[in-house]
This record gives C-alpha cells, structure tokens and sequence, in this order.
C-alpha cells in the first residue's frame, strides 16, 4: 500500500466545481501577466529567508505571515494560509500521475490549472483551483525527485487577487535543500497509550509514525501486525471518505488487499472521526484492518492499523488505541 502518497493525493484536496478553466482565462498574455506562475522557479538562498518548521524549505516570508504550531501550518489569517507535506520515501515519477488533470477529474473533482514547471533542480507540477469551500481558492506546487516528493499548497480568498499574489510571491521565493535533517518540532502533536498493544517504535518521523511488535522497520515489509500514525490538514468528510476510496483501490494492485467496505462517522473521544473497519488479505491469510481519519479542533490525524498476528485479539487494542489519542 502506498499510503504515503495518498496522503499526499488527500492533501490537495480539490473538490468539485461547476467548471473549469483554462490558464489562458486567467493570462490572455502569459508573458506580461505578472500573476502567472512561472515555469522555472530558482531562488536563491539569502540570510533572509526563513525555515519553515518541520520542513526543508526555506522562504522570504512577509511579517504578517506567522507559523502556527497546532495547524502546523505558516498563515496571514485563516483564510490565508500554507502548508507543506514532504514524503522522504516516495518516487515523483509514481506520484506524479495522482496530481495530472485525468486523474483528478476521474475522482469527480475539477482544477483550473496543471502545468509542469521545474522547481530549483527538480521536476515539478503547478495547480490552481476551488479549495474545500465556495469562498476559497488553493494554489499548489509538487515536486521530488527519485527519493522524496514535496507538495506545498496554499489558500486564499476566491475574492482576493491580492492574496493570491502573497501566496504565489512566496511560492517563488522557495528554496528547498535536500540535504537538510527535517526540524524538530518539539515532538509529535499528538499523544496515544502505547500500553494499550505493547508496540515498540519502528519509525518516527515528521510525516508518519510507525509502531509493530519487535520497533524493526524491516517487519513492514512482510504481514505487518503494526499502527501508523501520520499528520493531514483538517478537510471535509467528503475528501476523508474519497481517501479511504482511494486507499481501498490501490490496495489491489499491491500486496495487501483491502476488503472494501463503507466507512462510518463516528464521534470517538468527544471527536468527530472516519472510520474503516475491515479485513485485509495477503498470501492466503486473513488480517484485520482498522483505520480512521481523527479530526481535532485544530488538527487532524490519519490512524492506520492492521494485524495478521492474533487479528481478532488485536482490533480491539487498536479501537482502544484510537481512543486514547489526545491533540496536543
């Protein structure tokens, strides 16, 4: 299963509309229009730019864009925002086709814009279009190369062309470097019982947390008995569902299949939650999976577990697991 490049697919959250445009609606004359993203990007790194937390990019911010630690998230106002997802693991070459206009079409959505452009040294992909709500817009940028895939996307007001400009001056203004450790950000923004299975840590990292019996990485390669616990932005139940559509979907070409199945909403801990409660099937044996999207008030959480060890002993450690996570 290629979680980690569904969430970033989840990440982009497009949603439908009633059209779509082309650039050339919003550019009669590309190269004089100064709101067209470009197809080069290639700044420069200064003593001015910032690093945003919890990432390997850096950027020129303007004052009155701060971090916001519990959105995880460098934000003007709430409606004004940006964040980044990076994928330590992932090819751009594979993810790059989640993010063509098909393929985001096919899943019911539109977007206004898809270009490729090159991103410092890098192969990238630009998007503009309708964001999870009437009012909004969100500009993209995703980029990588054989070892990594960084999406970074930003909303604003679909009534603001002055903010879509701070976003896109931002976007120019980034520089990433590879060769930088992620920062710390003082721990995860999340808390759970790990008693409650007895799991030792096999990964932690800024994009996912991963627990199994032994804490050997290695284990998930083969029927893993193990939790997975990544960070998402807050989005609408309808992109939480079409991410366990989609999970379900690319479970079939890969090793562990998982047996599709509706997913319930459910209020788990005083929070509203996306649950899928299921099996999954791999070398003529049955494990159980459960896996849910957690929303907090401010932040939210994808929890991914499955067990061929002792199945049914284990889901009920997991529903328990899920409801002793508290955000921080």
């Amino acid at each position: 299963m290629r979680i980690l490049n569904l969430l970033l697919i989840l990440s982009l959250g497009l949603v439908v509309t009633a059209g779509c445009k082309d650039e050339k609606t919003l550019a009669t004359n590309p190269k004089e229009d100064p709101t067209r993203f470009p197809d080069t990007v290639n700044s420069r790194l200064t003593e001015a730019h910032k690093r945003i937390p919890g990432s390997k990019v850096y950027a020129l911010l303007p004052d009155n864009f701060k971090f916001i630690r519990a959105q995880n998230q460098i934000q003007k106002d709430q409606n004004t925002f940006i964040q980044i997802v990076e994928t330590p693991s992932a090819n751009f070459e594979n993810a790059k086709k989640a993010f063509s206009r098909e393929n985001i079409e096919a899943g019911g959505s539109k977007v206004d814009i898809v270009r490729s452009i090159r991103f410092g040294i890098y192969d990238g992909i630009f998007l503009d279009g309708p964001s999870n709500l009437p009012t909004q817009r969100k500009a993209s940028v995703v980029f990588g190369d054989q070892d990594f895939v960084c999406l970074i996307f930003g909303e604003y007001p679909s009534d603001s062309p002055e903010s879509r400009n701070e976003i896109l001056s931002i976007f120019k203004s980034m520089v990433h470097d590879k060769d930088q450790n992620p920062e710390d950000l003082s721990g995860p923004f999340y808390t759970f019982d790990p008693n409650i299975t007895g799991f030792k840590a096999a990964v932690l990292s800024k994009t996912v947390d991963i627990y199994n019996l032994s804490g050997d990485p290695e284990a998930e390669k083969g029927l893993p008995t193990s939790m997975n616990f990544a960070p998402i932005p807050v989005l609408p139940v309808e992109a939480q569902e079409k991410y366990f559509e989609q999970l379900i979907t690319e479970s079939q070409e890969g090793k562990l299949k998982i047996t599709s199945k509706e997913t319930e909403q459910l209020v788990i801990s005083g929070m509203p939650a996306t649950v899928l409660e299921t099996t999954v099937n791999a070398d003529g044996r049955t494990g159980v999976f459960y896996a849910a999207i957690l929303n907090g008030p401010n932040s939210a959480l994808v929890f991914i577990a499955s067990a061929f060890d002792q199945p049914l002993q284990r889901l009920p450690q997991f529903k328990a697991t899920l409801e002793s996570v508290r955000f921080r």
